[in-house]
C-alpha cells in the first residue's frame, strides 16, 4: 500500500502521479471520507479471522449518509468512534463465528462465510446476524484486510429486500 503509481490519461492528456499512502493503524482512518475508506475497501482482501485474533479492537470509521456533510460530520463520527459503547468483536469456533463487543459485554452473536461483497462482487468475510432479533437481524458486515493485522468494510441494514449501506468499521489485531 506505500506504492506509487502514474496514470495517463487514454486521450492524450496529462499524466497524473497517484501516491498511496501506507496505513499503518485503525485510528488513522476514523473520520475519514466513506468514498476514501470505498477505495481502500476495493484494494483489500478477504480477512482471514486469524489474521485479527480472538478480540480485535474495533472503531466506526464513517458514515455513509453523512458523506456530503463530512466535514461537519467528521467530529461526531470521532466521538462515537472513541466512545466505549462498541470497542470491537470476538471470534471463536476458527473464526467461524462471534459476537460484538458492548459496553463491556457481549451481544449480537454472528456467523462468517466468504462471499461476493454488495458493493463490488469481489470476495470479503461477511459477518451475519440472521440468528439475532430484529433490527440486528438485518445487519451485515463485510471486512477485508488492508494490511496485516488490519481490516476495514462496510455494514448495512436489511431494507426494502436489499442492504443499505449504513457505513463503515475497522478491525485492528
Amino acid at each position: 500500500m506505500n506504492d506509487s503509481a502514474t496514470d495517463s490519461s487514454t486521450t492524450g492528456g496529462p499524466r497524473i502521479a497517484r501516491i498511496v499512502t501506507p496505513i499503518a493503524t485503525l485510528d488513522e482512518l476514523v473520520g475519514g471520507h466513506p468514498e476514501s475508506i470505498r477505495n481502500i475497501f476495493a484494494r483489500g482482501s478477504a480477512t482471514d479471522p486469524a489474521e485479527l485474533g480472538d478480540a480485535p479492537r474495533g472503531r466506526l470509521l464513517a458514515l455513509e449518509p453523512l458523506g456530503g456533510v463530512h466535514l461537519l460530520a467528521r467530529p461526531v463520527v470521532r466521538f462515537l468512534a472513541r466512545s466505549a459503547l462498541w470497542s470491537g468483536v470476538g471470534f471463536d469456533h476458527g473464526g467461524n463465528a462471534g459476537f460484538n463487543r458492548w459496553l463491556g459485554g457481549h451481544a449480537h452473536r454472528f456467523r462468517t462465510t466468504v462471499e461476493p461483497s454488495e458493493l463490488d462482487g469481489r470476495p470479503t468475510l461477511v459477518l451475519r446476524y440472521e440468528r439475532n432479533a430484529w433490527p440486528v437481524s438485518t445487519l451485515r458486515d463485510e471486512l477485508r484486510s488492508v494490511r496485516p493485522g488490519l481490516a476495514l468494510g462496510p455494514f448495512y441494514m436489511r431494507a426494502g429486500g436489499r442492504f443499505n449501506l449504513i457505513g463503515w468499521f475497522g478491525l485492528q489485531a
